[in-house]
């Protein structure tokens, strides 16, 4: 009995172990056993699952920060910001800066032509200080009063009056950092009195029906605040504004007048035949550059080139350190330094241009400072 017991459990197992074959083979092989899903209401797409809540559930989607449909956004001087009571915006966009134009015509001792390029170095000796701006700080104390109805702070006047004098920005740029300001923007103004504000600015003056109702159906129809802008930035009316304060309008508008120059722009040119040709001036020549100089056909830089490259002054055939010495008194308004007087006839030496040494006191602080006091475009 043992034995047929014994042999049995052997034929048993020898049976199992057979009927497992197939399995362990395929798990050797490396291939996943997988058990068919039957679902308890013999639907076998879990999508139509009735009991399951989740289908059609949508997966959030993080927003994209360069969606076209961004708000705008006022820019705000990358530089520094400005100091306190002084509006801080910065319009977007690379302002023109200077014209840079030679005069038409060719009055006695200048040539026609300017040379490009604007090669680097400074002369040494640069004092530092304030001066006075002119007709620039006029244009500030302007739209202190039109835009934000105050007068000017002192910091912050100066502040404008720098970005003119020294970074060269047009009274776009400054007219739109005013407009732009928190402090014009807090005033929360309706459409009516904001281009009320908009025509004394650019125009100089209050609207007339028609303009105003054009503008004010541009408004409605969907034009931004600052699309309207620059319509009036565009306007001949602000080159004229802009022209009669001797500074860039930074639009495209043309003016359409004459600015008799004054007593200081007459000065300036006057001041050009006395310290480079060493003579008194015609009054020909003085006229036409004077006149050149207060409507911005040329700028300080450009006029001073015309002298120091005339036919008058080239046939004089002056030396180098003549020539040194007389860049000395145009530009920096004083006798050479005997240190900076042997730079620039080091490099004049090692063989640089006479145009290239113009330019390096053209640039000079000192020359920036003069035009302020005259009142012109450097």
């Amino acid at each position: 009995m043992n034995r047929y017991i014994k042999t049995l459990a052997i034929f048993l197992s020898a049976l199992l172990v057979v009927s497992a074959l197939p399995f362990l083979t395929r798990a050797d092989s490396g291939d996943p056993i997988v058990l068919p899903f039957v679902p308890a209401n013999g639907n076998d797409d879990p999508a139509n699952d009735p009991d399951d809540d989740t289908t059609g559930a949508e997966i959030p989607v993080e927003d994209d920060q360069d969606s076209d449909n961004e708000l705008p956004v006022i820019p705000i001087d990358p530089d520094n910001d400005p100091p306190s009571k002084t509006p801080s915006g910065k319009p977007s966009g690379k302002p023109t800066g200077s014209p840079s134009g030679k005069p038409s015509g060719n009055p006695t001792g200048s040539p026609s032509g300017k040379p490009s390029g604007n090669p680097t170095g400074n002369p040494t000796g640069n004092p530092t200080g304030t001066t006075k701006a002119s007709g620039v700080e006029g244009f500030v104390d302007r739209l202190y009063d039109k835009v934000l109805g105050r007068k000017a702070d002192s910091t912050g006047k100066q502040y404008w009056i720098d970005k003119v004098m020294k970074e060269g920005k047009t009274g776009a740029d400054i007219a739109k950092g005013f407009l732009y300001s928190p402090e014009f923007l807090n005033k929360d103004m309706d459409n009516g009195a904001f281009l009320e504000i908009l025509y004394n600015v650019f125009f100089d003056r209050a609207s007339d029906a028609g303009g105003k109702q054009y503008w004010l159906g541009k408004m409605s129809g969907g034009m931004s605040k600052q699309d309207v802008i620059m319509g009036f930035i565009n306007s001949t009316e602000w080159a004229n504004v802009c022209l009669s304060y001797g500074i860039p309008s930074g639009g495209t508008g043309i003016a359409n007048k004459t600015i008799e120059p004054n007593e200081k722009i007459v000065a300036f040119a006057e001041r050009l035949y006395t310290t480079c040709l060493g003579r008194k001036s015609d009054a020909n020549g003085l006229r036409d550059w004077s006149v050149k100089l207060a409507n911005m056909k040329v700028t300080g830089t450009a006029a001073a080139y015309g002298f120091f490259f005339s036919k008058e002054f080239t046939d004089s055939n002056y030396l180098n350190d003549e020539f040194v010495r007389r860049l000395y008194k145009t530009f920096m308004d004083r006798d050479p330094d005997p240190a900076g007087f042997n730079d620039w006839m080091g490099r004049l030496a090692r063989g640089a241009t006479r145009e290239e040494v113009f330019y390096g006191f053209a640039n000079s602080a000192e020359f920036g400072r003069i035009c302020a006091d005259y009142g012109i475009l450097r």
